[in-house]
């Protein structure tokens, strides 16, 4: 009697089947069968272990009630017929925070700036617990503040308040001075910004304080965002490059004259006297040439602005030349060494909604269209989207020159090329840039500068 195993597509004599379970499972051998008993098993108890409960992940973050805490500052903003959105387009900015140890008792303590509420100080009594102090401190304001800064001004070891105030476009320059709290020591404060020069009556955002010229004092950077130029629907109205009809919208640049005073000396620095919707703005030494520089984020108009520092009290504006592209409408910003490669790098903000939905509503006017006519107004290309930019060797290296590579010893070049070079020391008298020694996988060379710098685009 014959029997063909369809499985194994042989045909043996009935007494000859050497694996009767093979006319049942198919495969050839009880060994194919166990390693798939096997298997199924495997598979069971992997099944099993995926119904059980995930481990819970313990947050990083623990919410904080104010009861907790007793930190319980409000912006509150209160409109009505007369005041809102419609007639203050900048009602909803907001305010800010500031965080420092005030009393050096090794505790960080909060001020939160108010719009139409008072400034609030708190202090830290530890155990993330905090005492609202704004009265016997002598800090509170009944101006429209929207920013604030802790900074040691006078150099006494305490540290000192800058409060930035805006307001509506009907509002009078004295209801928007700024405020200086200068700290006496012991909990309580003296408002002293007429004083030290600087109870600036533009429509402020915010304020930075730099060392921009090096000379051991620091010095005051304020951002601007007047309401009295908010036209950004008028197609024409601002294109790049014409002037602001208010003054008081311009970026400030104030030195320290090291004797507890502050003169302007925008125009002379070369800061922009240009419209500008200022929201954010950091200070970093983005060129590693160890003189600070300031970016400042611009909310649509004009164009982002990328401060460096020529080292003789003046900037210039590498922004154009230098980016490669920037959040359409800019928010907040910060600067920092995002990937650990030794370069700064730029992290942007945009006025970017939560939801797909809200993403799709609102770009509606970045059409291809509108993108070209702001190019034919003289507005290089942005996005509506988070930025993210990367220092890399030419986007890093800011200053740029013409130089030739040399093998250390020798006299003749290792290649007759333009490359670039970061100008990362110079002489303290002069200024002037001192050549620097590269390394690198090839033969070691030194990099010999011509006299004179010339920038380029990081993408050329």
């Amino acid at each position: 009697m014959r029997v063909r195993s369809r499985a194994a597509g042989i045909v043996r004599r009935a007494g000859a089947l050497r694996y009767p379970c093979t006319l049942l499972t198919g495969y050839p051998s009880p060994a194919m069968l166990a390693a798939l008993m096997r298997c199924a098993l495997v598979v069971a108890l992997l099944a099993v272990a995926g119904c059980r409960p995930e481990r819970a992940i313990r947050p990083l973050f623990k919410l904080l009630t104010p009861a907790r805490t007793g930190v319980t500052f409000a912006n509150t903003i209160t409109t009505n017929d007369s005041v809102n959105v419609q007639t203050e387009p900048y009602i909803y900015n907001g305010a800010g925070v500031a965080i420092g140890d005030i009393d050096n008792d090794g505790l960080p303590d909060i001020f939160f700036s108010g719009n139409m509420v008072s400034s609030r100080l708190y202090r830290n009594t530890g155990g993330m617990r905090f005492e609202d102090i704004t009265k016997s401190a002598g800090v509170a304001t009944n101006r429209w503040a929207t920013g604030a800064t802790m900074v040691d001004i006078n150099n006494d070891g305490y540290l000192d308040i800058y409060v930035s105030v805006s307001g509506s476009e009907r509002s009078k320059g004295q209801d928007r001075a700024n405020l200086l709290f200068i700290n006496n020591g012991d909990r309580t404060f003296t408002e002293a910004a007429a004083r030290y020069g600087i109870a600036d009556t533009g429509f402020t955002t915010h304020a930075v304080f730099l060392d921009y010229n090096r000379d051991g004092c620091l010095d005051l950077f304020l951002l601007n965002n007047s309401p009295k130029d908010f036209a950004r629907g008028m197609a024409d109205t601002h294109p790049l490059g014409v002037q602001s009809s208010s003054p008081e919208g311009y970026n400030k640049l104030y030195r320290n004259n090291c004797d507890g005073t502050f003169t302007d000396v925008s125009r002379q620095a070369g800061i922009l006297e240009q419209v500008g919707y200022g929201l954010g703005v950091v200070v970093a030494d983005v060129n590693d040439d160890g003189w600070p520089d300031i970016y400042v984020s611009n909310d649509v108009a004009p164009n982002d602005v990328l401060y460096i520092n020529n080292r003789d009290g003046t900037f210039t504006d590498k922004a154009g030349a230098w980016l490669k592209h920037t959040s359409f409408a800019g928010m907040g910003v910060d600067i920092a060494d995002f990937n650990n490669d030794g370069w700064p790098d730029i992290l942007q903000m945009d006025m970017l909604p939560a939801t797909l939905e809200r993403q799709k509503r609102m770009s509606g006017y970045l059409t291809y269209g509108g993108r070209l006519d702001l190019r034919r107004r003289g507005f290089r290309d942005a996005y509506d989207v988070n930025s993210l930019r990367t220092g890399t060797w030419c986007s890093a290296t800011w200053l740029v020159s013409r130089a030739w590579r040399a093998p250390i010893g020798a006299g003749a070049p290792c290649s007759a090329i333009s490359t670039t070079m970061a100008i990362r020391t110079s002489s303290s008298a002069t200024g002037t840039p001192k050549p620097p020694t590269i390394s690198t996988t090839r033969p070691r060379c030194s990099v010999h500068a011509e006299p004179e710098t010339t920038s380029v685009p990081c993408d050329s």
